[in-house]
């Protein structure tokens, strides 16, 4: 089973049905289908509207040095705790209910976040389930709503597809958790090959288990801006892209800055995509134009290059501890009154 873990005020709750337990992997529904009962006995959310926010927070890895990558990073104490810190500031600002968080090495860091970091603030339950990315970096979820999450593995990927289900009002709903290949040497091949796999998860696995479509958002760090083919490809398999109406200003999440040609990008690597389900205004549902690019002025700067001043992410440089080289989006999700639970 995988590590789904929920805490009772200050302290790690473990039981038999909610507990720390070995990394589990799936390419089918079959191993999804024993976890999903576990989310029907949770608490309903009594709330209507609760957000649902992805961040890439960069390189968050713990103080050993264990990945066996040479190039991994290993924080001091005092450096680690600034950078939770950050983080926990942004999670605070985004007052989501879910926030997928994509470079997460461990779960003990979620862990440690939630209980020290975000204390009081309802973040009751995280997941992370452990892959095999040499860089040792992984998907993790932190949340105020009781889920169970599985990993579905993307061939020739070393990052699965992070699937959560979670129950609200009686009703079911998916947020599936990304982080595509990045652009390093290429890779398009790798991201279509996401793209074809997230769409058979939305579109057949997830459908044919549940014996109906259900509302089903797929978020993440996707390596890919709205016109590339992998992203479009989402599109085309009957996705919404809710971020894509924002103008350009206001679209991009990710800075970067060419030195080969001496160009600075501004991309669109961070989305927010919704099925027909999502958008059908019958059970839970998307508020309309809710879905952003979070970008707080604390997690500005200004970066001088060749001379010239670009708007810039807080990101690390130097001895600097940023918040990350991503701003995190987020989206607005809303539930139908309470209905019954029939056990579907």
């Amino acid at each position: 089973m995988p590590s789904v873990n929920a805490r009772s005020k200050s302290q790690v709750r473990r039981d038999n049905s909610l507990g720390q337990a070995p990394p589990a992997r799936s390419t089918g529904p079959a191993g999804f289908m024993a976890l999903v009962g576990l989310a029907l006995f949770a608490t309903r959310l009594s709330a209507q509207e609760f957000t649902v926010a992805a961040w890439n927070v960069e390189n968050f890895f713990d103080t050993r040095k264990d990945s066996g990558h040479a190039g991994e990073p290993v924080p001091s104490a005092d450096d680690l705790k600034i950078k939770m810190t950050k983080i926990a500031e942004v999670i605070k600002y985004l007052k989501a209910d879910v926030v997928g968080l994509i470079e997460v090495e461990h779960v003990e860091l979620l862990r440690t976040l939630t209980r020290d970091h975000l204390a009081g603030e309802g973040y009751e339950y995280f997941a992370l389930i452990e892959q095999t990315d040499p860089r040792g970096i992984d998907l993790g979820v932190i949340s105020k709503l009781p889920f169970v999450a599985y990993n579905f593995d993307v061939a020739g990927h070393t990052r699965g597809i992070l699937v959560c289900r979670f129950t609200v009002r009686g009703d079911p709903f998916y947020v599936l958790v990304n982080h595509w290949k990045s652009r390093i040497g290429g890779g398009e091949d790798i991201r279509a090959a996401c793209a074809k796999r997230t769409l058979e998860l939305t579109n057949d696995v997830l459908p044919r288990y549940e014996g109906r479509r259900v509302p089903t958002l797929v978020m993440g760090d996707l390596n890919d801006d709205d016109a590339d083919e992998s992203v479009t490809a989402l599109e085309m398999g009957g996705m919404t892209n809710t971020l894509k109406r924002l103008d350009r200003g206001a679209r991009w999440s990710y800075p970067w800055y060419d030195q080969s040609k001496k160009q600075v990008h501004y991309h669109t690597f961070d989305h927010i995509f919704a099925n027909a389900a999502m958008l059908d205004r019958q059970g839970i549902d998307l508020v309309p134009d809710s879905a952003r690019v979070v970008r707080p002025d604390f997690m500005r700067r200004k970066r001088k290059i060749a001379g010239e001043e670009f708007d810039w992410v807080d990101d690390s440089f130097g001895q600097h501890i940023g918040y990350s080289d991503h701003f995190p989006v987020a989206v607005k999700v809303r539930a139908a009154e309470a209905k019954p639970d029939n056990g579907r």
